[in-house]
């Protein structure tokens, strides 16, 4: 175990694996007015909070105590600083709030806008009258392995998720991605399912039947009980840029979201890299009734709507995120599933030693 400014860092026995440290890049594309019952200014612009059922989730958890849940966004990094994402930014007691892992220092700052951008989504402080909501109650810990360009390496992603895991978030949102499988990053994966961090990775937008081309970290999804996250637009249709494949599990909105950027800014993000952070803020959801890792990940797959391709036909292999859905499916379950501090292993189909 290793320790920098009082914080741990897990260390992987990996000391016989080697293997080349392949490149990655993010998984990032390119109103109609809503109510979504906030006083956020601009949240009439939030048609993909209003779709995936975000009001009517939150309606059902009124009254309802729910655990502090601890979100690490493993990107470029984030506007901690934004006026719209700093309440809800996790801090140590040195007043630092992450780690970068590109820079090796305690500087999370956004060296893109991608990181950010992805915060706000789940995690916009809500009825603070200030422009956007997000998803979601939550505690953003800002871990960056992206520098500009954007540029960065599967080390610098296995270092940000083990980061993540020690220093207690219970998910991760990973939107970026490549075409090489990494042993390494896949074993770090498999070591957080069993340690009950659920990761979220983006299916990535070649408009590419991606069972044949695979997209790494997704795949790993074959593997592990992680969603693989595909993009959908306001008409309930998978977006013309997003990959898709049998393994994907689950499609969220990534058509012209409106979301937070650097510098007190906001603007619209499309992509996959932005479909995730969706999903994750409705996993955050569930861990704060206290499900387990795989059963949050059950019940997002138990309540998906409808979803069709562009020609209007119905995909079988998937479909839509619905947040009002997978709560209900949550509250309807065994009490056993909803036990704080339970933890289920979510290692499946591996022939792997960790």
């Amino acid at each position: 175990m290793v320790t920098e400014n009082g914080r741990n860092f897990e260390t992987l026995r990996l000391e016989a694996l080697c293997e080349p440290n392949y490149a990655m890049k993010f998984n990032a594309g390119g109103v109609k007015e809503v109510v979504l019952g906030v006083n956020d200014e601009i949240a009439g612009r939030q048609w993909n909070l209003a779709s995936i059922g975000v009001k009517e989730a939150w309606q059902a958890l009124k009254g309802r105590p729910l655990r502090e849940v601890v979100l690490a966004v493993i990107d470029s990094g984030v506007d901690f600083r934004h006026e719209d994402l700093a309440g809800n930014i996790f801090s140590y007691e040195n007043c630092s709030h992450g780690y970068n892992f590109y820079d090796n220092n305690n500087d999370v700052s956004d060296a893109e806008v991608h990181g950010t951008g992805i915060a706000g989504i789940l995690g916009a402080v809500t009825n603070n009258s200030v422009e956007v909501a997000g998803s979601v109650p939550v505690k953003i810990m800002p871990v960056k392995v992206f520098g500009p360009g954007p540029s960065g390496s599967d080390a610098h992603a296995i270092k940000g998720l083990n980061y993540a895991i020690e220093n207690g978030a219970d998910l991760s949102t990973h939107s970026y991605g490549g075409k090489t499988d990494s042993l390494i990053l896949g074993i770090a994966i498999e070591t957080a399912a069993l340690r009950g961090h659920l990761v979220v990775a983006a299916a990535g937008n070649k408009s590419s039947d991606i069972s044949v081309n695979k997209q790494y970290p997704c795949a790993w999804t074959e593997q592990v009980e992680m969603p693989c996250v595909a993009s959908s637009d306001r008409n309930c249709h998978l977006t013309s840029s997003s990959n898709y494949a049998p393994y994907v599990d689950i499609a969220a909105p990534g058509d012209r979201v409106f979301t937070t950027k650097p510098g007190n800014k906001y603007g619209f993000f499309s992509g996959t890299s932005f479909a995730v952070p969706h999903v994750a803020g409705a996993a955050a959801l569930l861990y704060g009734l206290g499900l387990s890792g795989a059963d949050v990940r059950r019940s997002l797959l138990a309540s998906v709507g409808d979803l069709t391709d562009r020609s209007g036909h119905k995909i079988a292999d998937y479909g839509r995120l619905n947040v009002a859905k997978a709560i209900e499916v949550a509250l309807t379950k065994p009490t056993s599933l909803l036990r704080s501090g339970v933890q289920s292993v979510i290692v499946r189909k591996s022939q792997r030693t960790v």
